[in-house]
């Protein structure tokens, strides 16, 4: 048992130094040389943790999209509306991808257990979502007449397209939220809920601002 626990530490740390790595360098330029340099340890000890660099980024993916999950659940919880949580996912996602370098994402596409395992949760993911934006028709936030699994395909689609075509690195994060996200939301929402929005965004600015100015 302590030395399945010991595994699992140095499997934590491992993904922590690996997927800094990834993040900032693309996933093809990392090598496992790299990142056990990066943690002092062993290529030995890091193979007996890891087969091969592809099993270490489906483990790194699995758990980033773990404790994704974990964090909207927890702001679910705690929000008064349906907006709410998804608006706080789509800034935080927002920040997190400013700091991830475009390579990132198109190398995802060239490693076939990230393709099996995107296809594999991609219907649950979608169910568990068009569920929860039509929970926001009941409390007037949404229009009615809005198919969000059509509205859920259509983001999903456009959005592998964006971070697989060199077009779009010229653009921020931010600018493709604004322009892209952000008015696909706006175009299903009702006044009160276009005034729900405006008034979260109007906030995390106003909080942002103060955070500037220490």
């Amino acid at each position: 048992m302590r030395i399945l626990i010991e595994q699992e530490a140095k499997r934590s740390m491992v993904v922590k130094s690996a997927m800094a790595l990834f993040h900032a360098k693309g996933i093809k330029d990392v090598t496992m040389d790299e990142i056990a340099r990066s943690l002092k340890m062993s290529k030995r000890t890091l193979y007996e943790l890891f087969e091969d660099k592809e099993s270490l980024l489906l483990y790194c993916v699995k758990a980033e999209m773990l404790w994704q999950r974990e964090r909207l659940q927890d702001c679910v919880k705690h929000a008064t509306n349906v907006l709410e949580p998804v608006l706080y996912d789509f800034v935080f996602k927002m920040e997190g991808l400013s700091k991830v370098s475009p390579c990132f994402f198109a190398d995802l596409n060239k490693y076939p257990k990230l393709i099996a395992y995107k296809s594999e949760i991609s219907k649950e993911q979608r169910e568990r979502t068009v569920k929860y934006l039509s929970n926001g028709v009941e409390q007037g936030l949404f229009r009615e007449d809005v198919n969000f699994e059509i509205v859920y395909n259509i983001i999903s689609t456009q959005f592998d397209l964006i971070v697989a075509s060199e077009d779009f690195r010229k653009y921020t994060p931010a600018e493709l939220f604004n322009n892209f996200v952000l008015n696909y939301f706006r175009g299903c929402a009702t006044p009160k809920g276009v005034e729900v929005m405006d008034n979260f965004f109007l906030q995390h600015r106003t909080k942002n601002l103060r955070a500037m100015r220490g």
